[in-house]
């Protein structure tokens, strides 16, 4: 997890999570949220993000993926 707050209201915070399921398979997830205002009259902008893979490996020599990630920006 990381958080972080700066000028003209910005503030973002951010998570990454990876675990084994078991020794075959394993998943992550990564999130974002974003909000932020600029220096210039009326000037932001919103994030929002996630990301998720998931990994298995059914025999040696062969990985399957998935993954998936969903995200907004509102910016002017």
């Amino acid at each position: 997890m990381q958080a972080s707050v700066g000028s003209w209201r910005n503030h973002r915070g951010t998570v990454d999570v990876n675990r084994p399921l078991s020794d075959k398979a394993a998943v992550r997830f990564v999130g974002v949220l974003g909000d932020s205002d600029g220096w210039r009259m009326k000037e932001f902008d919103r994030r929002k993000a996630a990301f998720l893979t998931t990994t298995v490996k059914p025999f040696r020599d062969m990985e399957v993926r998935l993954e998936g990630e969903y995200g907004t920006n509102k910016a002017n």
